[in-house]
């Protein structure tokens, strides 16, 4: 019989040994608060803590509650969204899904972000739609899809994956009627927490926080575990990332 933390000191190592020759480095990105112990064990496998904040949606209020928490202005695109005719739906076929995951490599190219391989979302969808633990939504607009959003579903969580929407449609204020639909959506479905994932480093100025405070939710800082396996590659690859953003 095993304790948690001779299983978590198993599977470090385990990690470590599957991946040290295949990958840059390796992130745990943390999902509750980790104890002492764990932290220590973390370290000894070479592991460091970094600091970060996340966004969470507590949905045991009202959706009207909910609804007036968000930003004036936020509420108002959302209304403009719906007054534009967008529907928000679940895929239903694997066009759909193809058409989703061209939207996030769309997206990923103009804000010059690496995106995973499309072969994650194709066997996330194979894998964990029929167990109920992925949705992957979308907006439409004169039957077209626009935007899309992919959710992992656990233990009463939405956790806020990948989100992509079409330049083309910018105006129509697709991401913010995404972001509400699918608060709204995993309320009335009985989820008890809406995770909208990461919102940088604290003290650190960064756009897509202030964008994700504007639905209101309650910033955590929970922190990620990374491995650095290949230090000269995993900075080339910060500066060349850097760069590229600061050309936008």
């Amino acid at each position: 019989k095993y304790d948690k933390e001779s299983v978590l000191d198993v599977l470090l190592k385990a990690l470590y040994e599957h991946i040290k020759n295949k990958a840059i480095y390796a992130q745990i990105r943390l999902t509750t608060d980790v104890s002492d112990v764990f932290h220590r064990l973390y370290h000894l496998n070479g592991f460091l803590y970094e600091a970060h904040l996340n966004i969470f949606h507590y949905l045991n209020k009202t959706i009207e509650d909910q609804w007036n928490a968000i930003h004036s202005g936020r509420r108002k695109n959302i209304r403009r969204a719906i007054a534009n005719g967008l529907v928000f739906k679940e895929i239903a076929c694997a066009e759909e899904l193809n058409i989703s995951c061209n939207l996030l490599y769309s997206t990923y190219r103009r804000i010059k972000l690496p995106l995973a391989h499309n072969s994650l979302f194709y066997t996330a969808h194979e894998h964990l739609q029929k167990k109920e633990m992925l949705k992957v939504f979308v907006a439409c607009y004169n039957d077209q899809i626009i935007a899309t959003r992919m959710v992992l579903l656990y233990n009463g969580t939405v956790y806020d994956w990948y989100a992509g929407a079409d330049d083309n449609h910018l105006d129509k204020y697709p991401n913010d009627f995404m972001v509400w639909k699918t608060i709204e959506w995993a309320t009335n479905n009985g989820f008890a927490r809406f995770d909208f994932g990461g919102a940088g480093k604290p003290g650190v100025p960064y756009g897509v926080r202030e964008f994700k405070l504007k639905f209101g939710g309650d910033v955590v800082e929970q922190g990620r575990i990374i491995r650095i396996l290949h230090k000269p590659l995993y900075w080339f690859g910060k500066t060349i990332i850097s760069f590229l953003k600061k050309k936008q």
